[in-house]
């Protein structure tokens, strides 16, 4: 099983042609991951917040990305763009900031090319571990960071209703939980002692045909995750 990190790695490494990172915020992520890439892209981000499209500005400044990069504030309930002009669409954390999230997901596969790549990393509702660490990451970190003061309602997703909607707009070739928990027992499950554990974990990072059982899956295992990665492709 691949650690969250390996995952997002292996598929960022594989984004090339024109990449937006919806509602980006300060981009630490995307562009430490794609000024890793050997494909050509072009790098598009916008964001609502002024202060977040500066820091990322800063970020591509001096790397591979600043030559094919356009960072601008914008609402990503109204994106600024039109047609078919992206060869990659991904969300990292941004996903769950919107009311409309399933209107969104329609907009994205507008702005999609014909078997263009969707790209969703979100935190999952299932989890207690997660909503005790984000009341420690929002009350600690407001005071130095330019983050929200609190999560918003929809806060996080359950993830069958999230890979339902996917499936309605796209084709998805992968999709895999994660989180700290997991993680520990994943790595405990490689010894002999403990290969029921490892039969569970080997469940948590699926193909398409065991979509359903996973997302359907016990509340249990959902608990031990605390985020969700999804990849889709728009249908030809």
């Amino acid at each position: 099983m691949e650690s969250l990190e390996k995952t997002r790695e292996r598929f960022f490494l594989e984004f090339k042609g024109k990449v937006l990172d919806f509602g980006c915020g300060k981009m630490q992520y995307a562009t430490k991951m794609l000024n890793k890439s050997e494909e050509f892209l072009e790098l598009f981000g916008f964001d609502i917040d002024v202060k977040a499209i500066n820091h990322a500005l800063k970020q591509i400044k001096h790397n591979v990305l600043s030559e094919h990069a356009e960072l601008i504030v914008a609402d990503g309930n109204n994106p600024p763009f039109v047609g078919e002009c992206f060869d990659v669409i991904m969300f990292k954390w941004a996903l769950h900031h919107f009311k409309e999230w399933k209107e969104i997901l329609r907009k994205v596969k507008i702005l999609l090319k014909g078997n263009g790549t969707l790209y969703i990393e979100e935190p999952l509702r299932k989890n207690p571990y997660a909503r005790l660490g984000s009341f420690i990451y929002y009350s600690i970190s407001h005071p130095f960071m330019n983050v929200h003061k609190k999560p918003v309602k929809q806060w996080p997703f359950d993830p069958k209703e999230l890979v339902d909607e996917v499936r309605k707009n796209f084709i998805i070739v992968h999709a895999s939980f994660h989180g700290f928990l997991s993680f520990l027992f994943k790595r405990a499950s490689h010894y002999s002692k403990f290969k029921t554990m490892k039969a569970i974990f080997d469940n948590l990072s699926i193909g398409t045909k065991d979509l359903d059982r996973l997302a359907e899956s016990s509340i249990f295992l959902q608990r031990l995750c605390s985020e969700i990665v999804i990849v889709a492709k728009k249908p030809s």
